[in-house]
């Protein structure tokens, strides 16, 4: 059952040249660095809502792969067993039939789709226009403005790994996921986790009604909210973090602790086996409980906040 009816993006102030930024490891698993050098394009935007096409079949527990620059990444269950995968490309400058090309690279059970601005290439772990290097690295020059927004549709059981340097990343599914951004909001709601979502500049909601493996759930920001919706924890490590913003649980109140600027509180249940990390620099940052059903406690409009320690001891424990 998918639960999720995911809440709507809520946009916060970007700065002009807030994708002009080096990513950190920290939010991709190799190192990736973007260097946004296009301009906004003057004049109407055209539009191909069939840019690009593919369908084609994966089935559990594969994983399919989306890899964007620019644009957005839209992500709902499929009906038929089958992955379908649209681009649509606006513009207004260049031509993006000429400056963004399409690539699909199957692996085993999975499928790794991209949108490739100039020369490059991609699979699962690489993803590079230009010369090509190890890992993630993106540039483009000033010939287009295009903006590609992918719609893909994903079995029930397939996992998803999805990320675009600009532009929302929102994801229903029925399998684990993975979803980042580098300047947009990521929204994840599935019926099996785990779910990690990251991005540097914007909100993160992550939803999950159960939890398959031992992976670790996250929900990370730099700017922006960072919110993870859990079903009950009986065995985990679970920590919040964030400097300017409000921290809470609704999980009973626990108490925080300071190291400099930064807030925190953490706390073991049972084991401890798996990890769950809710942080931000600048906004709140939460864990809460989601129903079997997909629903959230809405009678309260933040989690029991946690309470200060006394102090600066160690790390937050469980209130009495």
């Amino acid at each position: 059952m998918l639960p999720l009816s995911l809440p709507p993006a809520t946009r916060r102030p970007r700065g002009k040249h807030a994708a002009e930024r080096t990513v950190r490891t920290m939010l991709m698993s190799t190192a990736a660095f973007a260097t946004l050098a296009c301009d906004e394009g003057g004049g109407p935007r055209k539009e191909d809502p069939n840019a690009f096409v593919w369908n084609g079949p994966v089935s559990a527990p594969g994983v399919v792969h989306i890899r964007n620059t620019v644009g957005p990444i839209t992500v709902s269950p499929s009906s038929d067993g089958q992955v379908h995968v649209r681009a649509a490309v606006s513009w207004s400058q260049g031509d993006p039939k000429h400056d963004v090309r399409y690539a699909v690279v199957p692996e085993g059970n999975s499928v790794t789709v991209c949108a490739i601005w100039g020369k490059g290439d991609c699979s699962a772990t690489g993803y590079n226009s230009g010369k090509r290097k190890d890992g993630i690295s993106i540039s483009f020059n000033s010939r287009t403005d295009a903006r590609v927004s992918f719609s893909v549709e994903v079995p029930a059981g397939v996992r998803v790994d999805a990320w675009t340097l600009t532009g929302d990343v929102t994801v229903r599914a029925a399998a684990p996921v993975v979803a980042r951004a580098l300047d947009g909001d990521v929204k994840v709601g599935t019926s099996v986790g785990p779910v990690v979502g990251e991005t540097l500049n914007g909100d993160v909601d992550v939803r999950m009604t159960t939890i398959g493996d031992t992976g670790a759930v996250r929900a990370e920001t730099r700017n922006g909210d960072a919110v993870a919706y859990v079903p009950e924890i009986t065995d985990g490590a679970i920590s919040a973090s964030t400097i300017n913003g409000k921290l809470g649980s609704d999980f009973g109140a626990f108490t925080t602790t300071r190291n400099g600027l930064n807030k925190r509180f953490e706390w073991t249940v049972g084991t401890g086996s798996r990890r769950y990390v809710v942080s931000s620099l600048n906004g709140s940052a939460y864990i809460r409980l989601i129903n079997p059903d997909g629903s959230v406690n809405t009678s309260a409009a933040s989690p029991t906040p946690a309470r200060p320690a006394a102090g600066s001891g160690v790390s937050a424990r469980r209130a009495p």
